[in-house]
């Protein structure tokens, strides 16, 4: 277990949404997927079955210990965009909200060497890990069976910011078969960016006994982080390459908790210190070789313990992370990612440069109360490589997920369908020799 600082308001427990006395409360989860995952056009254009492929500079995320594949100092850089679109029911005003971010996914500079006639390789790298941009408008209706006064509040709600890490990676081969590597992963606003914000504009409307009255309401929270983990990979080939196999474990980690709270109608402010626990996820991968260096086969398998994902105040229980329920009363089952893609090469007799097509299929549940929210997704990719000097990959993925999120709003009619399309593109340079 690593310890960490994290100065955070709270991870994904939820925002509260707040109007006054008669305010009806809501619970928000993190919009991206909440299981660790990698980064880069190549591997994202194979459905992310990269854990034993892992033969670029994204190796760092998905499997260090395919490092010392890398043979040449290099630069990379992946930037990606993002469309998502909720279609929420939730009170009187159930619709799509949309919103559009782009950012840069990954960046790394990559230099390997040779001790002992062994390939080494060290890399310093950034990944962009989460994101927390989300948008929705909505009204919520509540009548108080005391005096039938109506309460109503019109919501506007917005979440930006993403979390990230700077990572430091070494890689050794031992022999020809096996490798070994780790990636140090520095959770830290004044390396990286590590903060979000979230609002809630309401509008209040209260009628009953012939009046309505009319007020607003405003909610603020900002959250920074700092922390560290560690990812750990192992890769095995045969001596002919057919067959690959690599296998992955990101470590949990106790962090300092902070949270901070601002709100008006009422005044209102207080900061709360306790800690949270993050879980550890580990995962495995094979890559099949089905024509010599031509074409690809990759599958992976991804768990994540989302039930140990839990934070704690002073003078409370335990808590989960993701439902803000005590963990004596409420379980959250683990998640497993199943991830498969095709890569397939072609190489220009002359000149060398590489063509290649890639697709890929995943499921991608994330967790909910008393069982996963089913994700799914397809991916297709396009790659070319100048053969010692550049390569550039592109990557499309398209994710849904319908009637999820039931974990994020704690109101039993509240469901929701999501459909995401990302664009990824990555640039590697080799002339630094």
């Amino acid at each position: 277990m690593i310890h960490n600082k994290i100065q955070i308001i709270i991870m994904s427990i939820a925002i509260v949404l707040f109007g006054g006395q008669n305010s009806l409360q809501a619970k928000f989860e993190i919009p991206s997927t909440l299981s660790p995952v990698g980064s880069g056009a190549r591997a994202i254009g194979q459905g992310g079955a990269f854990i034993a492929v892992a033969d670029d500079a994204t190796a760092a995320s998905w499997n260090p210990a395919g490092l010392y594949q890398l043979d040449q100092p290099e630069f990379s850089m992946v930037c990606f965009g993002v469309n998502r679109m909720e279609d929420i029911d939730l009170g009187l005003t159930p619709g799509k909200n949309r919103i559009n971010f782009a950012n840069i996914n990954f960046m790394s500079f990559v230099y390997p060497f040779r001790i002992f006639n062994e390939n080494m390789v060290v890399s310093l790298s950034y990944q962009y890990l989460y994101d927390f941009n989300r948008e929705w408008r909505y009204t919520l209706r509540k009548v108080s069976p005391v005096n039938h006064v109506t309460f109503m509040e019109q919501h506007l709600f917005k979440q930006k910011g993403y979390l990230s890490a700077t990572s430091l990676s070494f890689c050794s081969q031992f022999g020809k078969q096996l490798s070994l590597g780790v990636t140090l992963n520095i959770w830290d606003d004044s390396l990286s960016n590590n903060s979000w914000e979230q609002t809630s504009d309401i509008m209040h409307i209260d009628t009953g006994f012939g009046q309505t009255e009319k007020y607003k309401s405003f909610i603020k929270y900002k959250y920074a982080i700092e922390g560290y983990n560690i990812n750990a990979g192992i890769l095995w080939k045969k001596l002919d390459n057919k067959i690959r196999m690599g296998a992955v474990i990101k470590t949990p980690f106790k962090a300092n908790l902070e949270q901070i709270e601002k709100r008006t109608k009422p005044d209102y402010y207080q900061v709360n210190n306790g800690y949270l626990k993050m879980p550890l996820s580990y995962g495995f991968g094979l890559v099949y070789n089905y024509v010599q260096d031509v074409l690809f086969f990759s599958f992976d398998i991804y768990r994540t313990n989302w039930n140990h994902c839990v934070y704690k105040f002073p003078n409370q229980q335990e808590a989960h992370l993701l439902s803000g329920k005590d963990i004596n009363q409420f379980k959250i089952k683990a998640t497993t990612q199943v991830r498969i893609g095709i890569e397939y090469l072609m190489i220009d007799p002359i000149s060398q440069n590489i063509y290649t097509i890639r697709t890929g299929l995943y499921s991608d549940p994330s967790p909910s109360k008393d069982h996963t929210d089913s994700f799914y997704g397809f991916t297709f990719g396009l790659g070319y490589a100048i053969k010692n000097y550049a390569c550039i990959d592109l990557a499309y993925q398209f994710r849904f997920g319908r009637n999820v999120g039931q974990l994020m709003v704690d109101i039993p009619s509240f469901s929701e369908n999501v459909q995401e399309h990302s664009v990824y593109l990555s640039t590697i340079l080799y002339a630094f020799e």
